[in-house]
């Protein structure tokens, strides 16, 4: 009756770990499993039992955690708009956050833009690209076309 049990625990470990995104109780399912094993080896003292399944489950984290952060969770690489973040770009429509104007050309395409001080960037001048906002580039002068102060 008590391996039936561990099954019924792996098997709820297993969804839950299925329907989440991460991971997040894998290593508890298989502790099940092993705990479930040993119950069918003959283990019925439900304390070397609870032992068992966390110490089989920690040792199920401690060694495959850093795999299957190396393997499954792949940084992403950038794509598509969040690509441009951190390049630079030229104003083709000069940039005032008070009247809602600015464009920015950049990889080939021309966005809306406003400036992340709130200061007007004229047109042509080189910006800065720091984040994406709804369908808006948050811009910078670059440095190098500012005026001296």
């Amino acid at each position: 009756m008590a391996e039936l049990v561990w099954l019924i625990i792996a098997v709820v470990l297993f969804i839950v770990e299925a329907v989440t995104y991460g991971l997040v109780c894998i290593w508890f399912a298989l502790g099940a499993i092993v705990t479930m094993i040993a119950v069918f080896c003959g283990v019925d003292n439900f304390i070397l039992q609870m032992a068992i399944f966390f110490v089989s489950s920690a040792i199920f984290l401690l060694f495959t955690r850093n795999f299957f952060k190396k393997y499954l969770y792949r940084k992403a690489e950038k794509t598509n708009a969040d690509s441009v973040v951190g390049t630079k770009g030229i104003v083709t429509e000069a940039i005032d956050n008070i009247n809602g104007t600015g464009a920015v050309k950049t990889a080939g395409k021309v966005w809306t833009a406003r400036s992340k001080t709130g200061d007007k960037i004229a047109l042509d001048a080189q910006v800065n690209i720091l984040e994406i906002q709804g369908v808006k580039l948050i811009v910078e002068q670059a440095l190098d076309e500012q005026s001296p102060a």
